[in-house]
């Protein structure tokens, strides 16, 4: 059992036993390693916790109904979802999902070949990117984005390259699909 921000070795255990006795055996070994991770799922929910929840309710309801336009991945849709993610951040202008939001909707128009301009579109998912950064420093879809954005369209590779490194050490399960954010 490892960990996988830090790579840390939390148990390592040899099992053995007649295959008559799997499902007993994957018992045992399911209740050892919920005792073994138990106290670390615990500080990592306190941390989660710490982090700030959105102000208003209504800006993360306007942000889920984006996202629901985003994951039908019709051209139109996405109009309507850049426009209630800016009621989102209208009604809570500092959280940063909205702004994360927005800039996976402009990586999603660019990937999707439904952009009118490549450099104005790139550059709102940079800024979009960069105002949720501003607000979460540990948005790993910002940070993902923003990362792709520096190396692939502003050829900073190094700049892409230390963004995306702290997407993954931020969210190393954070992984959107052509869909949307996670």
């Amino acid at each position: 059992l490892s960990e996988t921000e830090g790579g840390a070795v939390l148990r390592r255990d040899r099992y053995e036993g007649d295959i008559a006795d799997l499902f007993a055996l994957q018992d045992r070994i399911a209740e050892q390693v919920a005792a073994a991770i138990a106290p670390r799922i615990g500080a990592a929910a306190l941390q989660a916790a710490r982090r700030r929840p959105p102000a208003r309710p209504e800006a993360y309801d306007l942000v889920l109904r984006a996202l629901d336009r985003l994951h039908r991945m019709e051209r139109h849709g996405l109009n309507e979802a850049e426009r209630l993610l800016h009621q989102a951040m209208a009604a809570d202008p500092d959280h940063a999902l909205p702004w994360s939001s927005l800039a996976w909707l402009h990586a999603l128009r660019l990937a999707q070949g439904w952009s009118a301009s490549v450099a104005c579109e790139s550059e709102a998912a940079a800024r979009a990117a960069a105002a949720a950064i501003d607000r979460d420093k540990r948005d790993a879809l910002a940070l993902a984005i923003r990362g792709y954005m520096a190396g692939r369209m502003a050829h900073d590779l190094d700049e892409g390259a230390a963004l995306l490194e702290r997407a993954v050490a931020a969210g190393p399960s954070c992984a959107p699909d052509a869909t949307g954010p996670p």
